[in-house]
């Protein structure tokens, strides 16, 4: 049996930091294949992504990536501990994948084990209810009940990375699953605005391109990412948030308090909160600003809006998921097909759409392509990209 590696990742773009971690977890597995479950049209941090999936996937298939899948919506777009089930779960599901690997500023596994089992335990749960219901965000919670039982130090757990890398152990234990872990330390500021080769960051990059700094930007990616950087900026080829943020108030305007309540992660009256501030801003950042809580973080709030947006109130059923193919070397075609006697797995835009299980995620690229200025029927002419004979 092939050594499977799975790796969870957005890659919006990819960079020097991502083609390092690839490399590190097929070393540390001791994997044959490294297979990759990446976010579609819409990211974790309830966003469209700046880049065409398409790009994305064939980004890691030149660094290092041997199979790339895209996943609903429905599943990237989540909070950190309903995301890294979604996505461990597709992994666990495909029955192939003995590893799982992931970035974190924090590389102890066993210490982030121990952490993972005290978050399961009812009695942590009702420690973080407490310190929620005394006005703290979860995150916030989180790093101070784990501090009061000295298994965190301050800081260590809010780091976004870190936060994943136990929401991806707690979803192991939760699944029962054989896969076992290997996290890559990870340097520098996720968040960090300023570029660094060294360390980049998503962010940084992403700010960076729509400056138009693309010289800044060339020492932070592998060469192959910066020719598809380079020819989308000419082309203009990627995502224009103001078109978005249009698209998403032209709906708010006739949305009600109702429309809103409906969408999962909604509470609390925040619908009122929303609509009532709708009217004083013209972008989701001034949206988010205007009408976070501590409760209701601006990220939280993102993905509400885009759920409302796409019209997908509740999450799917596990039976709806399934799995679109971007990118694949040709030794791993064995690999597929057993996904796929799993999990369904399309591998056409055409064969998406007439499936009649994936409306939201249809109209959610036909959105982003509307934004990026490509018209829709592009869609169905991009297939899968694969290396090898």
């Amino acid at each position: 049996m092939a050594k499977v590696c799975g790796v969870i990742a957005e890659y919006d773009p990819f960079h020097n930091g991502h083609a390092l971690h690839l490399k590190k977890a097929r070393e540390a597995a001791g994997a044959d294949f490294v297979v990759v479950l990446m976010s579609g049209y819409v990211t974790q941090r309830g966003r469209f992504s700046l880049f065409d999936p398409v790009d994305r996937a064939e980004m890691a298939l030149d660094c290092g990536a041997d199979i790339v899948f895209s996943v609903p919506f429905d599943i990237s777009c989540r909070d950190a501990e309903s995301y890294a089930l979604g996505m461990v779960s597709l992994f666990h599901r495909m029955g192939c994948v003995d590893s799982l690997s992931f970035g974190s500023e924090y590389g102890d596994a066993e210490m982030l084990s121990k952490i993972a089992d005290s978050l399961e335990s009812p009695e942590t749960q009702a420690l973080l209810g407490q310190q929620i219901l005394s006005g703290l965000s979860y995150p916030r919670a989180v790093e101070k009940v784990l501090g009061l039982m000295g298994l965190a130090e301050p800081g260590v757990i809010s780091s976004p990375n870190v936060i994943l890398a136990v929401s991806y152990m707690r979803a192991l234990k939760r699944l029962s699953s054989p896969i076992r872990c290997f996290p890559v330390p990870r340097e520098g500021d996720y968040h960090s605005p300023v570029l660094s080769p060294a360390h980049p960051s998503a962010a940084s990059l992403r700010r960076a391109f729509l400056l138009g700094d693309l010289e800044g930007i060339r020492p932070c990616v592998p060469a192959s990412v910066f020719e598809r950087l380079q020819k989308a900026r000419h082309e203009g080829s990627f995502m224009d948030q103001e078109k978005a943020d249009l698209l998403l108030f032209g709906l708010l305007l006739k949305a009600s308090p109702s429309d809103l309540r409906e969408v999962r992660g909604a509470g609390e009256g925040i619908e009122n909160r929303i609509l009532r501030e709708a009217g004083a801003c013209l972008s989701m950042d001034q949206l988010t600003e205007r009408t976070c809580t501590a409760h209701f973080t601006r990220a939280r709030l993102s993905r509400l809006l885009m759920r409302f947006f796409l019209n997908k109130a509740r999450f799917s059923p596990e039976r709806d998921d399934f799995l679109y193919l971007r990118s694949f070397r040709s030794e791993a075609s064995p690999l597929i097909r057993i996904i796929s006697e799993k999990i369904p797995c399309y591998q056409s835009f055409a064969s998406l759409e007439k499936s009649g299980t994936a409306a939201e995620e249809c109209f959610a690229a036909k959105c982003w392509s509307l934004c990026a200025g490509r018209p829709s029927s592009l869609l169905y002419s991009r297939g899968v990209s694969r290396k090898g004979t």
